[in-house]
């Protein structure tokens, strides 16, 4: 009995972190990073100045030498299109590509997220994230 119970109990626990590991990502959306959960990298969004970090602005970091980058878009209006992207192809890990920035007028919505991208293929992607500029 006591074995059986053990063996269920292991293969609960790896059920749990396989289901985990695969996740897409991870957010702490206040500061405006998400990690990938793989490990693969972060899309950032920073919508003030602070230190060096220029507001209104995106940036995207690979972390992991797997043959994926990480693209970052930014729709301006939250209206649907595309305003502003980087993305880290082209680039060996570890990488973090520069801001993409723009002056906005305070308060202008902005939806951002990230995606892992090889040539032309796009894989995981993040929730997409509304805040404020």
């Amino acid at each position: 009995m006591r074995i059986a119970v053990k063996s269920i109990l292991a293969v609960s626990a790896a059920a749990l972190f396989t289901a985990v590991a695969v996740s897409p990502a991870s957010a702490d959306v206040t500061s405006g990073v998400v990690w990938f959960s793989n490990g693969a990298g972060k899309a950032i969004f920073n919508a003030d100045p602070s230190g060096n970090k220029p507001g209104d602005a995106i940036r995207a970091c690979d972390d992991a030498a797997d043959g994926w980058g990480i693209k970052t878009y930014m729709d301006i209006g939250s209206n649907g299109s595309v305003n502003r992207t980087v993305s880290t192809q082209g680039h060996n890990s570890p990488y973090c590509t520069g801001w993409a920035t723009g002056n906005l007028e305070e308060g202008t919505s902005v939806t951002w997220w990230g995606c892992m991208v090889k040539g032309t293929e796009v894989g995981h992607c993040t929730t997409k994230y509304t805040k404020k500029a």
